[in-house]
């Protein structure tokens, strides 16, 4: 595995290129956010990101930041994620696991 390979996560269907949507123009690689060794996201997911249907999992290669300062990659093997996979990711636990924490605060 190269020493740039990362393990990723992709909220929408797949591209070559991300389009930066301020300038309209293509970036380095596809956007993504990054996952720690567990699965959880590297930094804060966006919200709007969370209900998203098509939601992939896989690796890529680094090849930079986005203007936004996502995570570029190239070279990806991807394929859904599934269900666990993804609240992982978002929640850094299952939703389940999620919820009761935050009742067990209030």
């Amino acid at each position: 595995m190269n020493a740039n390979t990362v393990r990723i996560i992709r909220y929408g269907n797949p591209v070559d290129r991300s389009r930066n949507h301020a300038t309209g123009e293509l970036e380095a690689g596809m956007s993504c956010y990054l996952l720690d060794e567990r699965g959880v996201a590297i930094g804060t997911i966006r919200a709007e990101f969370a209900d998203r249907k098509d939601v992939y999992i896989g690796r890529g290669l680094l090849v930079g930041r986005g203007a936004d300062g996502e995570a570029l990659v190239i070279d990806y093997r991807l394929r859904r994620a599934t269900a666990r996979q993804e609240e992982q990711a978002y929640y850094g636990m299952s939703r389940a696991q999620y919820l009761a924490t935050i009742q067990q605060q209030h």
